[in-house]
């Protein structure tokens, strides 16, 4: 983008400069100074700009010179030359956009908001100046013509991906009118567009946890830890807010205890006094071991004095004392959010499955916590130890999934297909494990009448799962009827609009269907869908061979 803003910009100063009868010694004299600053040669540039100004009677020179200024942070220099921009490029936004900048950097608000305000009646397309505008207002405590000067953009702007900054700021205005809902469907909106956004899901966390829906907040809060790694006051709460969850799956409502050590142990760690209320609550527990609520507190406040060693210690013993109760189990996961080495927790959940050796509950958890520490091998042994453990079908083809899906991944296709052979009983009527062996056979062996007739199988028992269309639609994409592959793509990527594989086959369709525009826009999102440096690469090569073939 960079590049094709000095490029515009050259060509357009040569050609006024041409008409205005400059000189081909002042015109190659602006070419140089453009092509250093393109460089960041600023030196060179510098000197060359100030050649050409000298030189040249006419002032269109002065277009590079200001975009050159602002590249290098010369704001002030840009605030003295307003005279000239204002006259001689009264109707140049992109000109008079910098000069508003400039005068914001420099603490001349006041002009900087005039001219933003101008600006955005003149051009209400351009985003830079929209989201300028939309903060002068914030700023001013106006509102709702923030609220106007945003929807206005959104609804004349093709949409696209970095437009998520607008539904973020919308969702901020909401929240200060109190319109809760309005705020958490712009956040949903900012983050479809753009769901490796972490202010975003943090936002969204608060703003489900407000409304009493916790299982949506802690999956907000989980994908900001996901997003930023360890920050020890959202696991702490997110530890509470699992409790809490917990304790009311439970009891329906939250229990509050009337014993009064357990009231003073509370007071005192709402008050962060962690040592006192450890104190005031041990003997409690001790007396009445039963009492999970006083549990929960315990495990607050050892997370709050990041006393890890202790931590572990506790919830061992009690995972040995209660071996089928999930939140002992569920806190140790937790403490990986906390930034907790998982080679540790892993260490803890060994020790306890070997005192449990035939519970299947320490070889489920410490098969994810291999996946997160992605030792695939590892997890895919406890996968594999945990199919026999157990006589429940849902649980079964769960398992069967997770571990196919992996088989997958390290392409490991003669396990995968003699897993589908051994359970088969439990495989022929799990609709997301005759997907997965649909797709495999369809982008692997290419064998597309054993893919048609596994989804077939599989759309009779979930008929609009998202996933399953996906398989079907890559069917029809291996079988060149790209239209139907494009109508189906289409639907289920607005179902689902952060998954990376649904735009990806969508992007393709586009591409393979002749709408390279449409399958250009499409790879760009997906590119904001993840981190991964090599798929980023990967997907930055493709949109340069399809901008070249498009030439």
């Amino acid at each position: 983008m960079r590049l094709i803003s000095i490029i515009s910009t050259v060509i357009f100063s040569l050609t006024c400069m041409a008409r205005a009868g400059v000189g081909a010694d002042q015109l190659h004299t602006y070419f140089m100074a453009n092509y250093q600053h393109f460089n960041k040669k600023w030196p060179e540039a510098l000197e060359l700009y100030k050649r050409a100004l000298k030189l040249n009677s006419s002032t269109f020179a002065y277009k590079g010179f200001v975009h050159f200024l602002r590249d290098t942070n010369n704001d002030q220099l840009i605030v003295e030359l307003q005279p000239i921009i204002r006259a001689s490029f009264k109707d140049d936004i992109d000109m008079l956009s910098m000069l508003a900048q400039a005068f914001e950097k420099t603490g001349h608000q006041p002009e900087a908001d005039e001219l933003f305000i101008t600006l955005n009646a003149k051009d209400k397309k351009n985003s830079e100046i929209a989201f300028h505008t939309a903060q002068v207002y914030i700023r001013k405590k106006e509102l709702e013509n923030a609220l106007k000067v945003i929807n206005t953009f959104l609804n004349v702007a093709t949409r696209k991906p970095t437009h998520f900054l607008f539904h973020f700021m919308k969702a901020q205005i909401y929240l200060q009118l109190n319109k809760k809902e309005d705020a958490l469907a712009s956040i949903k909106t900012s983050l479809e567009l753009h769901p490796r956004f972490e202010k975003g899901w943090l936002l969204q966390a608060l703003l489900e946890e407000k409304e009493g829906r916790l299982t949506e907040a802690i999956k907000g809060y989980e994908n900001f830890l996901d997003l930023v790694g360890p920050n020890q006051a959202i696991a702490q709460h997110l530890v509470g807010l699992a409790f809490k969850q917990k304790i009311i799956e439970q009891h329906g409502v939250t229990p509050a205890s009337s014993h009064n050590q357990f009231t003073q142990a509370l007071q005192l760690f709402e008050q962060h006094k962690y040592q006192a209320a450890l104190a005031v609550l041990e003997p409690y527990i001790v007396q009445d071991a039963a009492n999970k609520e006083a549990k929960m507190l315990k495990i607050q406040i050892l997370t709050a004095l990041d006393q890890v060693p202790q931590l572990l210690k506790t919830l061992k013993e009690w995972v040995l004392q209660e071996p089928n109760e999930l939140m002992w189990y569920n806190a140790l996961h937790l403490l990986y959010r906390n930034g907790t080495d998982i080679y540790q927790i892993i260490k803890t959940m060994h020790e306890v499955e070997k005192q449990l050796p035939d519970n299947i509950l320490p070889m489920l958890y410490l098969a994810d916590l291999y996946i997160r520490a992605q030792s695939t091998h590892a997890a895919q042994t406890y996968l594999n130890r945990a199919l026999p453990k157990t006589d429940n079908r849902a649980l079964q083809a769960s398992l069967m999934l997770q571990l196919g899906t992996l088989y997958y991944k390290n392409k490991q296709y003669k396990q995968l297909k003699e897993l589908h052979k051994n359970y088969a009983l439990v495989a022929e009527n799990d609709a997301p494990f005759l997907n997965l062996m649909a797709y495999y056979y369809a982008t692997k062996e290419k064998n597309l009448t054993m893919a048609e007739q596994l989804i077939s199988q599989a759309l009779t028992y979930d008929a609009h799962n998202p996933h399953i269309l996906d398989t079907l639609a890559t069917i029809y994409y291996h079988q060149n009827e790209i239209e139907k592959a494009l109508a189906i793509l289409k639907n289920i990527a607005a179902l689902e609009p952060r998954d990376r594989t649904i735009t990806k086959h969508l992007a393709y369709a586009y591409y393979q269907a002749g709408d390279v525009e449409q399958a250009k826009t499409t790879l760009q999102r997906l590119m904001t869908l993840t981190n991964d440096q090599t798929k980023q690469k990967e997907y930055q090569q493709l949109l340069f061979t399809w901008n070249s073939k498009q030439k």
